[in-house]
């Protein structure tokens, strides 16, 4: 789905038509760039952001986490904040290094009131054997 060349009913009716047509339990979108980045600077047209507003979906957050610690709920915080129309359901710690960063972690996200209530999914260790090339905007085939 992309905002920017379909539109907003363009967008609706894809989706639509895939998850009627579909069996599935759930439907999954992915988002290109960073959440908030589209068309340009100063507004949501053409992000995820807008997408996941026409939908109602809830999104889900995968942070690199990696070489963060409480710093990773301020970057939560902000995501939270920035746009309170936009319905952050939970959030994925990716490349966490282990038992401890993943406590320090929950422990973080748990310090601050303005992201104590977003959930915390998962906290997933780096593995290269799930790692999928990629390139600026997007996946290889």
């Amino acid at each position: 789905l992309d905002g920017w060349m379909m539109g907003r009913e363009g967008c609706l009716s894809s989706f639509h038509d895939a998850v009627s047509n579909s069996k599935a339990d759930i439907a999954v979108v992915e988002g290109c760039m960073g959440l908030h980045d589209g068309r340009d600077g100063m507004s949501d047209e053409g992000s995820t952001a807008q997408v996941a507003k026409w939908l109602g979906a809830p999104v889900l957050l995968v942070v690199d986490a990696w070489n963060l610690s409480r710093s990773a709920a301020a970057m939560v915080h902000g995501y939270r904040t920035f746009d309170p129309s936009v319905d952050l359901a939970g959030v994925i710690f990716n490349k966490v290094a282990g038992a401890s960063h993943a406590a320090w972690l929950q422990q973080a996200m748990s310090s601050a009131e303005s992201t104590a209530g977003v959930q915390v999914l998962g906290c997933l260790p780096p593995d290269s054997n799930v790692a999928v090339k990629e390139r600026l905007l997007g996946l290889l085939p």
